[in-house]
């Protein structure tokens, strides 16, 4: 069954009672993060305060969408509309200059996090792991890619093809994931992998636009293309050759061998995910670890993952394990100079 561990805290996270209390998990994420491949798993509590979860809507769409009549539909379509157009403010505050503390607050987390990544990348002891890292994410937000502007050093692929052309649209293709990227020196010609990160957006982005039956790279578009939060979704998602692919990707890098995936923010009640995550665990090498936002929340990955030995369950008992919390405790793992938040956005 999964392996429940309860993080102990000791004056706070900040603390040196805390690493001396938590030592012996902290060395066996060491011990994880040198020799596996890195993988996340980000769903929307990653992105609170400043995105609000989906609450119940993804049950009030599936109840419209069963209902059948033309006025359910209606309303379904309605929410639908009010659902896309509530993440408008958001991308168009990430796209500009000016950013409310709470954006502020979780582009930093968020920056920090992309830089925790950067270490341990730079750091691994395994030269025959590449310096990659997957982030998969349900999260339509463009927290991610704004925070990458700022790490000069790590490169963040989308998915999007950006070749040189004169039309600036750039076209959306899963074929552009898991390319290495080196640095050739010019006099010595020695050759260096620079450190890179996968972003794979489960479910589309804010950034998607479909045009003559391809994506194309529009931040100011006003319809994005993302799955909307209902039942159905598996079956769009199947439909769909983009979304289909990307499942078929997850899936694909948990069959790996010496596998790492963090969860952290979601509650895997996708259940096309939380099948595609069972069914993977049956790979011996596959560690996953969920950081659990609360105590309370430890129950239900318990009964989702009760069958599997190769699952670790992270909670504290009285305290929640925030975004700031999962930096910090990756911190210890990998010492990064603390930033200030004028420096991590």
């Amino acid at each position: 069954m999964a392996r429940l561990f309860q993080l102990l805290s000791a004056n706070g996270v900040d603390s040196k009672p805390f690493q001396e209390l938590n030592g012996s998990y902290l060395e066996r994420l060491k011990r994880l993060f040198q020799s596996g491949h890195l993988n996340f798993l980000i769903g929307s509590g990653a992105s609170t305060p400043a995105i609000p979860t989906m609450g119940n809507l993804e049950n009030e769409l599936t109840e419209l969408y069963q209902q059948g009549s033309a006025d359910a539909k209606a309303e379904a379509s309605a929410k639908e509309l009010d659902f896309k157009l509530s993440l408008k403010p958001v991308t168009e505050a990430l796209a500009g200059q000016t950013l409310p503390q709470n954006i502020q607050l979780v582009l930093a987390s968020y920056t920090i996090l992309l830089q925790h990544i950067e270490a341990i990348l730079n750091n691994r002891s395994n030269s025959l792991l590449p310096k990659q890292a997957n982030i998969f994410t349900t999260n339509y937000d463009l927290f991610l890619e704004r925070a990458s502007q700022t790490i000069a050093s790590i490169i963040l692929n989308d998915g999007f093809d950006r070749s040189s052309r004169l039309n600036s649209c750039f076209e959306y293709c899963a074929k552009n994931f898991f390319n290495s990227v080196y640095h050739n020196g010019t006099v010595y010609g020695y050759k260096v992998e620079l450190p890179s990160i996968n972003l794979l957006k489960l479910h589309g982005s804010c950034s998607w636009k479909v045009q003559d039956s391809k994506i194309l790279f529009d931040v100011g578009n006003e319809d994005p293309t993302i799955i909307l939060p209902r039942k159905q979704k598996f079956e769009e998602t199947v439909i769909n050759q983009t979304y289909y692919e990307l499942l078929r990707l997850y899936a694909n890098e948990l069959d790996k061998e010496n596998v790492l995936l963090l969860v952290f923010g979601f509650s895997f009640a996708d259940e096309h995910i939380l099948s595609i995550t069972q069914r993977a665990l049956k790979n011996p090498t596959l560690q996953i670890i969920v950081f659990c936002f609360s105590c309370e929340s430890k129950t239900g990955y318990e009964e989702m993952f009760q069958a599997y030995s190769n699952v670790d369950i992270v909670f504290f008992d009285e305290e929640l394990l925030t975004f700031d919390t999962l930096n910090k405790i990756l911190g210890y793992v990998i010492p990064l100079r603390t930033l200030s938040l004028v420096e991590a956005i």
